[in-house]
């Protein structure tokens, strides 16, 4: 008996070894996706037979390019899984509100093969236009429904981008570094003031961006405003940085002492008053400029601290100028640099990007830097009155009529070091999209 046992192993042996190699599997053969076809509703895929007689299943991957893991891969969702190794197409008509989808085949195979991948193939959205840019400012022209890029990294340049349409018209590119511009209005026509460090104010024309006429003015400039035909500059000459211009004849009116490091904004419904905020000052400071009719300068002010922080970068005035909103906590002054509150956030990591409010004053829109959503507050009260979802991270927010016009980036970012005007860095960070929500 034993001996019939051993005659017998050899055998297995040598039937075993017939059987696997009879089961290798091809471990070359890929997938090929096909151009993907898209409907008004859905997206087909079809792709190639996997040739296997351990086939599994197939998985229909899909890859939505605005969401994302902060710090991590992207995520990918699993549309499908089919299991009939001959069913070679999927109809996709559960479509991810996204401007930039990415789908692939994955074939699972029993025997312990590696997965078998597809090619990839991209959809994008119609709906929505990709802008490469990486903007320190973006400007609102309501009347043109218009918004000006501004932007310092891959070259200076400035666009125009369309949004009741959706398309750019127009795009400059400067011989030299740009600071915070200005669109001046005068009643008849509107212009885009651009301090360049070529010494000189560069006045635009609001829709081809073609230069209409320049002001030398000796310094370079890092920021202005504009009202009443005035151009009020800050310079980097220590012993006189802010001064001011005549609009059309170019004659300096008036030059007084300054920080020339700061941000300019304009009071609402004044001619003399400005607000300057500084820069690169730890912590910050505002004042509040006030030029008389016969342009004697005087100012109020004070240096920000954690319970009433300042930032440039995040800072908006309330149309009637009786109030200002700043910082990525939401510090809310008085139109006399009297501290009032701070907006009361979601949770204790949420982090303001930029606000927007109604000409009543009694909602503020504020978009979060790290969360894809925009809050309505009711004002004085602030409370929490509705919440919009964003597709993107919200980076500027404008008002127009019922709509929020939203400039969202497809990165989480810190606002405090991206977009800073000194800091031309725009690597991964130069996707964003114009969203469009009705809030009415």
């Amino acid at each position: 008996m034993k001996r019939k046992i051993i005659l017998l192993i050899p055998l297995f042996i040598l039937l075993f070894s017939c059987r696997k190699d009879n089961d290798v599997e091809d471990l070359t053969q890929t997938i090929l996706l096909n151009d993907l076809t898209v409907t008004d509703h859905s997206i087909v895929l079809n792709w190639s037979k996997v040739q296997s007689k351990h086939f599994v299943q197939y998985t229909v991957a899909r890859i939505n390019q605005w969401k994302k893991f902060y710090g991590c891969s992207y995520e990918y969702d699993t549309v499908a899984i089919i299991t009939d190794q001959n069913t070679l197409s999927f109809e996709d008509n559960n479509l991810a509100e996204s401007p930039d989808l990415r789908y692939y085949i994955m074939a699972k195979i029993g025997n312990g093969t590696a997965p078998i991948y597809s090619n990839v193939q991209q959809y994008l959205s119609p709906k929505y236009k990709i802008l490469e840019t990486s903007p320190f400012d973006v400007i609102q022209n309501i009347n043109k429904q218009t918004l000006y890029f501004f932007e310092n990294g891959k070259g200076s340049i400035i666009s125009t981008y369309d949004y009741a349409n959706d398309t750019i018209i127009s795009k400059i590119k400067m011989d030299s570094l740009i600071g915070y511009s200005y669109l001046y209005d005068d009643g008849l026509s509107r212009r885009l003031i651009v301090p360049s460090r070529e010494n000189k104010l560069l006045l635009l024309n609001e829709d081809d961006l073609k230069v209409s006429d320049t002001i030398n003015i000796g310094f370079d400039c890092n920021s202005l405003v504009a009202n009443n035909s005035k151009i009020f500059t800050l310079t980097n000459d220590g012993a006189f940085s802010n001064r001011i211009y005549n609009i059309n004849t170019h004659q300096l009116i008036k030059e007084i002492g300054g920080s020339s490091n700061d941000r300019l904004f304009l009071m609402p419904n004044s001619s003399t008053d400005l607000i300057n905020v500084t820069i690169d000052i730890t912590p910050p400071s505002i004042y509040k400029v006030n030029f008389s009719e016969n342009d004697v300068y005087s100012s109020l002010g004070f240096s920000g601290y954690d319970d009433r922080p300042i930032d440039n970068l995040i800072f908006r005035i309330f149309p009637d100028g009786k109030y200002l909103i700043t910082s990525n906590v939401g510090a809310i002054f008085s139109s006399d640099l009297t501290f009032i509150s701070q907006l009361p956030i979601p949770d204790q990591y949420f982090k303001f990007s930029d606000f927007s409010i109604n000409n009543d004053g009694n909602q503020i829109y504020a978009g979060g830097s790290g969360d894809k959503s925009i809050i309505e507050y009711t004002f004085p009260e602030m409370n929490i009155s509705k919440i919009y979802h964003t597709i993107g991270f919200p980076f500027k927010i404008f008002l127009d009529n019922d709509y929020l016009i939203v400039i969202s980036n497809r990165e989480r970012t810190d606002i405090y070091y991206l977009f800073d005007i000194y800091n031309y860095n725009d690597a991964n960070n130069n996707e964003f999209i114009v969203e469009k929500i009705k809030i009415k």
